[in-house]
């Protein structure tokens, strides 16, 4: 669908300003860029081959942020496990976290699995979007432009969203599992 789409439109750029990040490179200087630019994400995490987390932007120094990344490595770790996916294509998923969504990306750090004779990558990257500010900027103008275009009305249902009678429900997929649309037929008027 157009709103799948858009979502994915708005997750995979920040990729390609960290995908052929070395090893030795520096993630803050590149993060600090990436906020500016996509002001939807929120933390970045490299990982290396075994899943270990290397370097976090922001850097984790506090508590409540070291339990959240701590989670976050493991429930990739479940992700590749529970999904068979080619080892280098872009993954979501959506949580929440703190009483609020939050979709997390992940994929791997170089296009290269020539290189690496088990077919690992040497290493991954794993963004955590704000999901309210994907809805915002990938969504709205899509739900918008449904609207405009005297299609009816449609709303963004989260997975613990109660469905009306009055909606038509359509589930979506990736970027946005467990996610729904919620539509209302135009009514055309006879003249």
């Amino acid at each position: 669908s157009q709103v799948e789409q858009a979502v994915m439109s708005s997750v995979q750029p920040p990729f390609l300003l960290l995908k052929n990040l070395s090893k030795d490179d520096l993630l803050p200087a590149r993060s600090r860029s990436l906020r500016e630019n996509f002001p939807a994400v929120e933390q970045v995490l490299i990982l290396d081959r075994s899943l270990r987390l290397r370097q976090s932007s922001p850097a984790v120094r506090n508590k409540h942020l070291s339990v959240t990344t701590e989670w976050l490595v493991q429930r990739v770790q479940e992700e590749l496990r529970n999904v068979e996916h080619a080892a280098f294509d872009l993954r979501t998923f959506i949580d929440k976290l703190d009483g609020h969504y939050w979709l997390f990306a992940f994929q791997a750090l170089s296009e290269a699995p020539e290189a690496n004779p088990d077919n690992k990558p040497e290493a991954w990257v794993v963004l955590r979007f704000r999901l309210d500010g994907l809805v915002e900027s990938a969504v709205t103008p899509v739900l918008q432009q449904f609207e405009e275009d005297g299609n009816g009305t449609a709303v963004l249902m989260a997975p613990d969203d109660p469905a009306s009678k009055h909606l038509r429900v359509l589930d979506l997929n990736d970027p946005l599992p467990g996610w729904r649309l919620g539509l209302v037929k135009a009514r055309h008027e006879a003249a």
